[in-house]
């Protein structure tokens, strides 16, 4: 993981990627309806509290992007010219690659770009799915809810959606495959000049620990793999080796920056305990801000993988296997 430079020549420019935790989607009523008058365009705070906090009723994306978000708390602490935000609420990897890359072909180059991508759920990769006529673009992890109903008897589930969650969804695939793409997106950015780092915790963890799990997805590659007439070239990686080689930081210290920001008082950092939006447990203010300190202090800090443990199956119990060091 090479050090991050930036040339004090040219304007610098931090993108941020990620889902509703580095949008901020919590603090909208509705992101879907704007109000726009005499060219200047608002949203409606999620709540009578966030109004009686902020003093105002509606805001700006510049606004809650700058003020509101880690991704412009770390954009202050690294003194940037430019903020862009490519998050997408309840949406996955796919999407944050389709934005980098939109925004690739607008740009000649990433020369003094860095990219700070939040790693959101891998099961939220992208399907399509035929309904009431209409092709609708969801995700693999909303089509197993949707298909399995809901435990309060409000939704009986989905018969098709949920052989689609049976027959056609692996979180451990999904994970490895997700990871992937983000090595290959790591790949083009510093092909075209940028430099990026991700983050995994504390929104997420990796779940693939096991080599029983990988050995899932390298079956269903296995045609692609024999069939290449350059494998050296083509071939794919093993799921550890993508995990060394994304610039992935280390924020497993989050909670000291928490302890050190509120001292002796009580620790609130979510808009649910502070009773800002009640229910919701996105990162307020303060949390925003002590994870965009940790980010700041944590950016030459690159993640440890945990090797793949070889669990076999004896006597019916899953065990640990034979050491693979």
């Amino acid at each position: 993981m090479n050090k991050i430079k930036f040339s004090p020549r040219i304007e610098k420019t931090l993108v941020v990627a990620g889902c509703s935790h580095t949008q901020g989607t919590a603090y909208y009523k509705s992101i879907n309806h704007p109000d726009t008058k005499r060219g200047k365009t608002t949203y409606e705070f999620a709540s009578q509290q966030l109004k009686e906090k902020y003093k105002k009723e509606r805001f700006t994306t510049q606004w809650l992007n700058k003020n509101l978000t880690w991704g412009g708390m770390l954009g202050n602490l690294l003194e940037v010219d430019n903020l862009l935000n490519f998050a997408f609420g309840g949406m996955g990897i796919d999407a944050i690659i389709r934005a980098i890359y939109n925004y690739g072909v607008r740009q000649s180059t990433f020369r003094n770009h860095l990219f700070v991508i939040q790693i959101p759920s891998t099961d939220r990769k992208e399907v399509l799915f035929l309904e009431g006529g209409n092709w609708i673009r969801t995700n693999a992890k909303t089509l197993a809810i949707q298909g399995e109903g809901d435990e309060w008897g409000f939704s009986d589930g989905d018969d098709d959606k949920k052989v689609y969650a049976v027959k056609y969804f692996d979180s451990n695939i999904y994970e490895i495959e997700g990871y992937t793409q983000l090595l290959h997106l790591q790949d083009y950015i510093e092909s075209k000049g940028g430099q990026v780092r991700f983050i995994v915790k504390p929104f997420i963890s990796i779940n693939t620990n096991k080599k029983n799990e990988e050995d899932k997805y390298k079956q269903s590659i296995e045609d692609f793999n024999k069939i290449s007439y350059h494998k050296e070239f083509t071939r794919t990686f093993n799921f550890i080796d993508v995990l060394k080689n994304l610039n992935i930081i280390d924020t497993e210290n989050l909670l000291d920056y928490r302890k050190k920001y509120f001292g002796k008082k009580k620790a609130i950092w979510t808009l649910n305990a502070d009773k800002t939006v009640i229910g919701d447990h996105h990162y307020n203010e303060d949390g925003n801000r002590c994870l965009a300190d940790c980010i700041f202090d944590n950016i030459e800090t690159q993640y440890s993988p945990i090797p793949l443990q070889n669990i076999v199956v004896k006597d019916e119990k899953e065990v640990m296997g034979k050491s693979l060091f």
